[in-house]
């Protein structure tokens, strides 16, 4: 997966040579004890130093990364639930507290967390179950990045497999910790679900202002309010448009991401915010984008997206669809999988959505 980049003035994504993480900083679980006295000292201050070892090993350090201990969260309905929750990562608070984040076992990753140390109840031992889900994933860490272009090269030989399957999981437990809490869209402010990979500062932003139109991001909102000003107010997205309904006041723009090589990667970048198993590379050239907009006086919304591949060998007609929280539950993400066949017709080709969806 491609996290070469670099960040400029205006928050835009350039590929270099050395990846920037935007990791979120991490509250080891590991003390390292001095023991150097500077000198020899008597044996009865030795024995006592021993003693006091002791008593130190019996003071609980608190949770440990890597284990399940019982939380109580509050549910739908308002109760509070006894779950099991892994610890991710650790941290020391704003307040100086220990804090962890978790990860609830057997429920989606969006309702990831961080909470008080303090909050952990006992710890439990829960077997581990096979998640079907990150058969992707398994395949993808085949893969090797070349770290330049974005793209993907295909490893040969058995050290370049291991050491691809080896790049991955460090990647992976990246990935579990949420860096983007929440982003702001227009006029919603919307919680962000996952890891997506922007570059330095912007990586380890609690906050990022979003523009409608270019997907440009901001990790304040002065910058983000100047960029505005000198944005072309109600100007229509890059592409071409290729569907217009006037009573449901949407619309659909097509680019390609050749020839929007920025805004393809702005977009993507944002998509990943909400997509937990995908493998993101800093080149869209290969796809084509089509972006989903409500329109309204104050110009274009959008509301969601998929990428299709140029050249598919698995005849592949949709490769990643998005639908924004905002905008879910109004039928656009069926709208969005339709749109995805009529344009696979109109073209005399036969595909599917790729598997699984």
């Amino acid at each position: 997966m491609g996290l070469d980049a670099q960040e400029s003035q205006d928050g835009t994504v350039v590929p270099k040579d050395k990846a920037e993480n935007g990791e979120t900083p991490g509250y080891s679980e590991e003390q390292r004890d001095d023991g150097d006295t500077g000198g020899m000292e008597e044996d009865d201050d030795n024995q006592e130093d021993e003693e006091e070892e002791d008593d130190e090993s019996d003071v609980a350090i608190g949770a440990c990364v890597g284990r399940t201990y019982m939380r109580s969260r509050v549910v739908a309905n308002g109760e509070s639930v006894e779950h099991p929750a892994v610890v991710l990562q650790r941290r020391v608070g704003p307040d100086g507290a220990a804090q962890c984040y978790v990860h609830y076992t057997n429920l989606d990753r969006r309702l990831d967390e961080w909470v008080p140390e303090a909050s952990l109840g006992e710890e439990v031992d829960v077997p581990k179950t096979r998640d079907r889900r990150r058969r992707g994933e398994r395949r993808s860490a085949s893969k090797i990045d070349d770290g330049t272009s974005g793209a993907f090269m295909e490893g040969t030989g058995q050290s370049s497999r291991k050491r691809a399957k080896s790049e991955h999981a460090h990647f992976h437990e990246i990935t579990k910790v949420r860096n983007v809490e929440r982003v702001q869209l227009g006029k919603h402010e919307i919680d962000c679900w996952y890891y997506s990979p922007y570059p330095g500062k912007f990586g380890s932003a609690s906050k990022l202002y979003i523009c409608e139109r270019t997907f440009k991001y901001f990790d304040n909102p002065k910058s983000y309010e100047r960029f505005l000003a000198t944005a072309t107010q109600g100007a229509k997205p890059p592409g071409r448009e290729i569907y217009h309904d006037t009573e449901r006041s949407i619309c659909v723009f097509e680019f390609d991401g050749a020839e929007q090589v920025l805004f393809g990667q702005n977009l993507c970048l944002f998509g990943k915010l909400f997509i937990e198993h995908k493998t993101l590379s800093y080149d869209p050239t290969p796809f084509f984008f089509y972006v989903l907009y409500e329109v309204d006086r104050e110009g274009y919304h959008p509301v969601g997206y998929f990428s299709k591949e140029k050249e598919s060998k698995e005849q592949y007609n949709l490769a990643c669809i998005v639908s924004l929280p905002p905008y879910q539950r109004k039928g656009y993400g069926k709208f969005i999988i339709s749109l995805s066949y009529e344009v696979t017709k109109r073209r005399g080709e036969i595909g599917s959505p790729e598997k699984p969806l």
